[in-house]
């Protein structure tokens, strides 16, 4: 199935179906391959649309008119978990560390 190719001068063409370079978090080298695209493409189109990298994308398809539309990973409850305790153990170290500064005048 093509869906967008190079034309000789390198510029992609529209073709008649999306498809799928990056499915689930995996990068789908044979269909990287039938678009003339490359890994470092991929990454750079990536980066323009705000992903920091393939690592935050879930999935990446070419539309027929050439331009790539990127979703991105959405945590799991697992990293929502420790994300919330992250967040939460740094206010108590705020919390403590006003404790701690209010004492010290009276320690003296």
């Amino acid at each position: 199935m093509t869906v967008v190719s190079r034309d000789g001068g390198g510029r992609l063409t529209p073709g008649r179906w999306a498809t799928s370079c990056r499915t689930h978090s995996r990068i789908q080298e044979d269909h990287l391959k039938s678009e003339l695209l490359t890994r470092q493409e991929l990454e750079i189109a990536a980066h323009r649309q705000g992903f920091a990298s393939l690592r935050d994308v879930d999935r990446a398809v070419i539309e027929p008119g050439g331009g790539i539309f990127f979703t991105g990973k959405k945590p799991t409850t697992d990293e929502t978990q420790q994300s919330e305790l992250v967040k939460r153990l740094d206010a108590i170290a705020a919390q403590l560390n006003e404790i701690r500064s209010r004492m010290e005048p009276l320690g003296k």
